[in-house]
C-alpha cells in the first residue's frame, strides 16, 4: 500500500524524505503583504519575509490553503494522513475535510483521515513523525487514526514572543491585553490550550526571564519532556540558550531544533521562540 502523510505548512517540520511507501506532501499557507501574496513553501526565506514586513507600510495578514490545494495532495497514494495546524487559529482544517469529502465522492474506496493537532510547529511534527513510524510498524489504519487522535491530545506547544503586533492585527490575542504588553515593552509566554487556541499564560521583562517561566510550566503540567522541537523565528542564539536551559533541567531529553517555516514566524516575529514537548 503507498501511503501519504500530507500536512500543511503551520508545521515547521520541513526535513522528512519519502521512503519505505510513505511520501510526505506539504500544503502551504499564504502571507499577505499588501497586494502580494507568498506562499510558504521554501520559495521565498524568513529574511526576505522579514525584508517586507519590515517596510511597515502595507497591510498584512495570513490565508489556509485552498480545497483545491488538499484535494491535489488527497489524490495521492492508497491512505492518506493529513494533519493540520489548529482549527481554531485556521481554516486549514475545514478545507481538508471538504476536501477529503470530494476525493471520497468520486473514490469511495479510498482511506483519508484528516486530523486537527490542535497545535502547530514542533507539535505537529511530533505527530507527523508519530504518523511515519506507525505507518513503518505495519499498523492497519483505523488502529494509525486512533493513535494519532490520542496523541493529538497530549503533545504541548509554548511560545515565547517579544513583538505581538501580527497577533494583535490579527485577532491571535485579546487587543487589550496585546496593547498592554506592547506599551509596557513585555515578553509574552503563551501556550496553546486545551480546544487549540492562544492562552497567554505569562509575561515578563526579559526574554531569557520568559524561557525560565516556560521550563517552570512545563514541570507545573507534569510532562515527562523526553523530547523537544524548538523553532526560531531569526534567533539561533537564543533557541540554543533556550536548549542548554531545558537540557540543565532535562538531561536526557532529546532536543532538536529548526527555523519556523514563514507562517509560524509570521505570527512569533522575529526573535520569538516556539517550544513543543511530546509527552
Amino acid at each position: 500500500m503507498e501511503w501519504t502523510i500530507a500536512y500543511d505548512s503551520g508545521a515547521d517540520l520541513r526535513d522528512m524524505k519519502s521512503s519505505n511507501g510513505i511520501s510526505f506532501k506539504i500544503a502551504p499557507l499564504k502571507i499577505i503583504v499588501g497586494e502580494k501574496t507568498i506562499s510558504d513553501d521554501g520559495s521565498t526565506s524568513l529574511n526576505q519575509m522579514q525584508s517586507m514586513l519590515d517596510s511597515g507600510e502595507k497591510k498584512t495578514g495570513t490565508a489556509c490553503p485552498s480545497i483545491e490545494d488538499w484535494r491535489l495532495l488527497m489524490e495521492k497514494g492508497d491512505a492518506v494522513i493529513a494533519i493540520t495546524i489548529s482549527g481554531e487559529v485556521s481554516g486549514s482544517f475545514q478545507s481538508a475535510l471538504i476536501a477529503r469529502d470530494m476525493v471520497l465522492e468520486n473514490e469511495p474506496e479510498r482511506k483519508i483521515f484528516v486530523l486537527d493537532s490542535r497545535c502547530g510547529s514542533g507539535g505537529m511534527g511530533f505527530l507527523i513523525e508519530r504518523a511515519a513510524r506507525l505507518i513503518e510498524s505495519g499498523m492497519g489504519f483505523e488502529d494509525i487514526c486512533r493513535e494519532l487522535s490520542l496523541a493529538a491530545k497530549k503533545s504541548k506547544t509554548f511560545f515565547m514572543i517579544q513583538n505581538v503586533d501580527n497577533l494583535i492585527t490579527n485577532g491571535r490575542i485579546n487587543p487589550i491585553v496585546g496593547r498592554a504588553i506592547k506599551t509596557l515593552r513585555l515578553c509574552l509566554l503563551a501556550a496553546v490550550s486545551k480546544k487549540g487556541d492562544l492562552e497567554v499564560i505569562g509575561k515578563s521583562r526579559n526574554f531569557h526571564k520568559s524561557m525560565d517561566c516556560c521550563i517552570e510550566e512545563l514541570s507545573k503540567r507534569g510532562f515527562e519532556c523526553k523530547r523537544f522541537m524548538i523553532s526560531h523565528c531569526l534567533n539561533a542564539d537564543g533557541a540554543e540558550e533556550f536548549k542548554k536551559r531545558l537540557l540543565k533541567r532535562y538531561p536526557l531529553a532529546e532536543v532538536k531544533i529548526m527555523e519556523t517555516g514563514l507562517l509560524c514566524g509570521y505570527y512569533v516575529e522575529k526573535g520569538g521562540i516556539i517550544a513543543s514537548v511530546e509527552s
